[in-house]
């Protein structure tokens, strides 16, 4: 086969894998994760109010870790264009462009291609170049500032590593390894020059007035996180990249690059590409690793993983015995075969139990992860980011109608919510705001930690306590113990236990219908959802009830924004025995029992509705008292979180 026509399939394969992989439930392509709103918030900022901020008086620089990536998307918002859609061509080009740069590195025209068609087949590689952030761009002007120093394209160098500093942070690391390696190379082979990295240099410089000018610090809190050594971090970032192998499997075949390098037999380019991966991957496992889908912040080094691996395959296959020749085949088909297997759904192939072997490999390598997010290996983690992104924007949604523009909403997960509710949102890890007052910013990269009952000091008007959708309703103690262990930097310390119990106090739970989008045709209906609202707000809705002419009624007057609540109606006889009114006005024995279930509470102002009404029921002895209050769906009503209302009481004469 022609090459040119073998790498177009291969570019094709590429397209249809990224497309079919980053589906809806309608089959479209899927808007991206989470944390790409958060990027998509700084450049609407920028775009519309002209400032570089993350709201009002906090300056933005150090929100996002691509200001490159964050005034690409700026312009695409300033000429209103869709932002998602934007994102994933502009991800899928340079993924593609990524491609055709790793097959220009063999003369071999067969052999060239071993590196792209890997890339193809990588489940990984084809979730992010859709995935709406900015790390296909920078695996791009990575890859092409590899290529150029090594064709002695010096011009192109100089622009594509000051692209990707200014891309990522991470960027900057990788230039001062390419002139180190530049170093070397010009005292072996007598070639290279060295002023493109002193124009790297003035990049680096730039970007730092820059962000100082704009309120950041000198230097980003990424690059800051990767010099800050915490062996629990390290151990986080190793059992990630232990993950990012198994699941990848085609970068398993860096063993054949690595056994010719310590024979001495791999070439000089392959030996660049093979450390310049190895020191991808000391970076990234030194910030903490990542848990996102495939584990995305591994792969801008895939390419470089591929290009060393197919050195080290062409010696090979170069190889006077046959059985290293046939080991080398045999390995490159089982690499194909296994990457193709991460991007299926979670479910057995024949009798071969896949889905099995899967959550045993999960329980195996999972680490720390993302809090909120069971961060499951392969396809199925990606459904997972999808699904999360897309309830976590439906969120947004209802924040957007149903409360006042000046509310403000604290999360664990601001990107959506931040891009769509109007207010001030604050990121309770302390990465797109400061985790408390006058504190650095935390990196994105891998899991952070912060003093919690410090970052709920602001008491915002709307906490997201969860990132799923609502059940069993915790009481205080689960949830101040389920958020000391996922997000406190010293979840046993008694001050942050206490801190974090006393800011909870301050909070009622309830339970709020929202309406997740799951594709152009599929169906949408509203779902429950848990928020935290601040009880000094006193928008809790108030019952009345009263008596007239023989038959109970029961009123309900709200303030608040929409949300559900179970109505429950307790008589009580002169013998004090209890008994709870069914929704036709029955008595019933059991506690169990409603008088109306998944009431929809709505703004009534100063108007009262009538939520119940009934005849007055029989009893054995006579009625001398009846008690009513709102509870949340699923609550047992012995908790505080449980009560949506006080609980009013009518005596009767």
């Amino acid at each position: 086969m022609n090459r040119s026509i073998a790498l177009f399939v291969a570019l094709a394969v590429l397209v249809a894998h990224a497309f079919a992989i980053h589906s809806d439930a309608s089959g479209d392509l899927a808007a991206p994760g989470d944390l790409a709103y958060a990027g998509f918030k700084l450049a609407r900022n920028i775009a519309f109010e002209g400032t570089w901020t993350w709201q009002y008086g906090m300056p933005g620089i150090d929100a996002y870790p691509s200001p490159l990536w964050v005034w690409l998307c700026a312009g695409c918002e300033r000429v209103y264009w869709p932002i998602h859609l934007f994102a994933a061509a502009v991800g899928l080009v340079a993924a593609l462009l990524t491609m055709i740069v790793s097959s220009r590195f063999h003369q071999d025209r067969i052999a060239s291609l071993i590196a792209p068609l890997l890339l193809a087949i990588s489940g990984g590689f084809a979730a992010m170049a859709v995935g709406g952030t900015e790390w296909p761009l920078f695996g791009l002007f990575f890859l092409t500032a590899f290529a150029s120093m090594e064709k002695d394209y010096h011009r192109l160098l100089a622009l594509a590593l000051v692209l990707a500093g200014w891309t990522r942070p991470e960027g900057w690391i990788v230039a001062a390894a390419l002139f180190a390696m530049q170093l070397v190379r010009r005292r072996r082979e007598q070639k290279g020059a060295l002023w493109p990295f002193g124009v790297a240099a003035l990049g680096a410089l730039a970007l730092a007035f820059v962000r100082h000018g704009e309120g950041g610090a000198w230097i980003s809190p990424t690059l800051r996180r990767i010099f800050e050594f915490d062996s629990a971090r390290l151990g986080d970032g190793l059992g990630d990249l232990t993950s990012f192998f198994l699941v990848s499997a085609s970068p398993a075949l860096v063993v054949f690059a690595v056994w010719y390098f310590f024979r001495a037999q791999l070439t000089n380019r392959g030996r660049r590409a093979l450390e310049l991966f190895a020191l991808w991957c000391l970076i990234v496992v030194a910030s903490g690793g990542g848990r996102e889908s495939f584990h995305r912040i591994f792969l801008p080094g895939l390419p470089l993983a591929l290009i060393a691996a197919q050195e080290g395959m062409i010696c090979a296959l170069n190889s006077p015995r046959s059985l290293v020749r046939r080991t080398a085949w045999t390995a490159f088909v089982c690499a194909i075969l296994l990457s193709s297997l991460a991007s299926r759904r979670s479910r057995d192939l024949g009798p071969l139990p896949l889905q099995q072997w899967q959550a045993e490999l999960g329980d195996v390598t999972a680490g720390a992860g993302r809090f909120g997010y069971q961060d499951a290996l392969g396809r199925a983690g990606l459904e997972e980011e999808l699904a999360t992104s897309t309830l976590l924007r439906a969120v947004g949604i209802y924040l957007r109608d149903q409360t006042e523009p000046y509310s403000s909403v604290g999360t664990p997960w601001p990107g959506s919510i931040a891009y769509l509710a109007p207010g001030e949102v604050w990121d309770l890890l302390g990465r797109a705001t400061p985790p408390a007052k006058d504190t650095r910013r935390h990196s994105w990269s891998g899991r952070s930690r912060v003093d919690l009952g410090a970052a709920l000091e602001k008491r915002p008007d709307y906490l997201v306590p969860r990132a799923s959708l609502s059940g069993a309703v915790p009481n205080v103690e689960e949830l101040a113990t389920e958020w000391l262990v996922g997000m406190d930097d010293d979840p046993t310390n008694p001050k942050h236990i206490e801190a974090v119990r006393a800011a909870l106090d301050d909070y009622e739970l309830i339970t709020v219908p929202i309406a997740r989008r799951l594709g152009r045709t599929a169906s949408r209906r509203k779902e429950a959802f848990h928020l935290l609202r601040l009880r000094a707000l006193e928008e809790r809705p108030q019952v009345r009830i009263a008596v007239e002419d023989g038959e109970l009624q029961v009123y309900m007057r709200h303030a608040g924004c929409e949300q559900l609540a179970d109505l429950r109606v307790i008589v009580e006889g002169d013998d004090g025995h209890q008994r709870w009114l069914n929704p036709r006005g029955g008595v019933e024995e059991s506690p169990a029992v409603f008088a109306r279930t998944n009431l929809l509470l709505y703004r009534t102002g100063d108007r009262e509705v009538l939520a119940y009404h009934a005849p007055l029921p029989e009893l054995a002895g006579d009625l001398v008292r009846v008690r009513a209050l709102l509870i949340n769906p699923e609550a047992t009503g012995e908790s505080a979180f449980d009560l949506v209302s006080a609980e009013t009481e009518l005596r009767l004469p």
